[in-house]
């Protein structure tokens, strides 16, 4: 810009001064800025699984936490159960679907599978099994 453009537009001048400053801000992202750790910048901590990482069905239809910490997954072809670092098949009758499940205060899962209701109970070595 010349110098007399800027003295008969100071206004203008002032919103190209402002843009041209603040402008490269809206492209910097939270991710390319160096921080110590996904928690310090904001970030979900998250780990995503597919079904070839808990070996069933890739549709799942529900979940529950029971009061240890274990999670329950309804799948499309059983029971699945994750410790938060290894995942189990429980097997229902028929493989069929798990649509519902429901913790009761003593860490019975109840499941609500198609064309049956039953529960986990555990066997001789303690892993539970599905009882129909």
């Amino acid at each position: 810009m010349s110098i007399e453009l800027l003295i008969k537009f100071p206004k203008i001048t002032q919103c190209w001064l402002v843009l041209l400053t603040f402008f490269p801000l809206f492209f910097v992202n939270a991710q390319t800025l160096p921080t110590a750790n996904a928690a310090e910048s904001g970030q979900l901590l998250m780990t995503q699984y597919t079904s070839k990482d808990y070996r069933a069905h890739e549709q799942n239809w529900c979940v529950q936490q029971a009061p240890n910490g274990m999670m329950y997954i309804g799948n499309s072809s059983c029971l699945l159960e994750f410790d938060g670092v290894n995942w189990r098949v429980i097997m229902v009758e028929n493989k069929s679907t798990v649509r519902s499940l429901d913790i009761d205060e003593n860490g019975t899962v109840w499941i609500g599978a198609q064309n049956d209701l039953g529960y986990t109970a555990p066997d001789s070595t303690g892993n539970l099994k599905y009882v129909s």
